[in-house]
């Protein structure tokens, strides 16, 4: 049945090449302990509160002006200005129209993000303080449509699954040659697994910074990164934070009481990566936390927080991580500002 459903896709795509990961020398899973670095508490300011039901994606178009995505509704956009704490909600559609998001007209930037409301990838462009869309391209592709996506070279996109051939693709949309080539191992490994009734269970979070993307697993500690050249993904590094705890059933993949969940949201700084999780203390107590690697791989510290974030972003000088977050006890979503400490190395 598989292989019939990706031959009906190979008519629609000039190739769809599958490879195993290409990495670099000696790249061999590294197993770490999340409590051997400084335990930092950081402090939080509430920014403003959300009404939304579904937590809202959000980008930072520079060091003050934060933008929510609409999950539901791909033409919805809100800006949220960190200075004076206001925000404005904006409808943009068409590529021939523009909206005034900011006064300054000195204001200059991009955004690029897969909408998941309508598997589109759209290209902002912010000139003299007024938003438009550059571009968009349509990433509908079957049972290879992305989870996420980053267009990385003209018509090339680094995706995320799930896909049964390998953790990340890169997808050529060129008319011409709609070529698919896969790359990467999930956070457990092995033929067994590559069925559509486990891949859900291996997804997780993808972010960029240049050529470097960085994934990490939602339900299992486990993290790695990967670097683009040339059409091709190479494994740079990748961490075990915690034993994965499982077993796996004909239909599903079962987890033991004392499994510790993975990341929640990560992002990527000039200098650091941050990947929020919740972990088991030694009370079984969860505890909200958030994981600082160097680009390199290295884990230098772990942030304590109160709350679980389900979207995290970071400003140009990792001053300050802007997330969505949510307040268990008080069961509301808001933007929340956390101020950086200067990471030990």
């Amino acid at each position: 049945m598989m292989i019939k459903k990706i031959d009906v896709l190979s008519v629609l795509f000039a190739g769809i090449l599958a490879t195993g990961c290409q990495s670099g020398p000696d790249v061999k899973l590294e197993k770490i302990d999340i409590y051997s670095v400084p335990q930092l508490p950081i402090t939080e300011e509430s920014l403003t509160d959300l009404p939304d039901l579904l937590a809202p994606p959000l980008y930072l178009l520079n060091d003050t002006l934060l933008c929510l995505s609409n999950p539901q509704d791909a033409s919805s956009i809100r800006i949220f200005r960190t200075l004076s704490k206001e925000m404005e909600q904006y409808t943009l559609k068409k590529k021939d129209t523009s909206i005034v998001i900011s006064p300054d007209s000195r204001l200059t930037a991009r955004l690029d993000y897969l909408n998941r409301a309508n598997n589109v990838y759209y290209e902002l462009a912010v000139n003299n303080g007024q938003m438009s869309i550059a571009n968009f391209i349509r990433l509908r592709l079957g049972d290879f449509s992305p989870s996420n996506a980053f267009k990385i070279e003209d018509k090339q996109f680094v995706c995320l699954g799930p896909f049964t051939q390998g953790l990340l693709s890169v997808y050529n949309s060129d008319k011409q040659r709609k070529e698919m080539t896969f790359f990467g191992n999930y956070p457990v490994i092995g033929p067994e697994y590559r069925y559509k009734e486990y891949l859900d269970y291996f997804q997780g979070h993808l972010s960029r910074y240049g050529s470097q993307f960085v994934y990490a697993s939602t339900y299992f500690g486990y993290i790695s990164s990967y670097t683009y050249k040339n059409e091709q993904l190479v494994k740079q590094w990748e961490k075990q934070t915690s034993e994965f705890l499982f077993h796996k059933t004909p239909s599903r993949i079962e987890f033991d009481s004392l499994h510790h969940q993975g990341f929640g949201c990560i992002a990527i700084g000039k200098e650091h990566i941050y990947a929020f999780s919740q972990y088991l203390s030694e009370n079984q107590q969860k505890e909200n936390g958030i994981l600082v690697f160097s680009r390199d791989g290295k884990l230098v510290s772990y942030l304590k927080i109160k709350n679980p974030m389900v979207f995290l972003t970071v400003d140009s000088r990792e001053e300050n991580l802007y997330s969505v977050s949510y307040d268990l006890k008080e069961e509301r979503l808001y933007i929340s500002r956390h101020n950086l400490p200067v990471s030990p190395e």
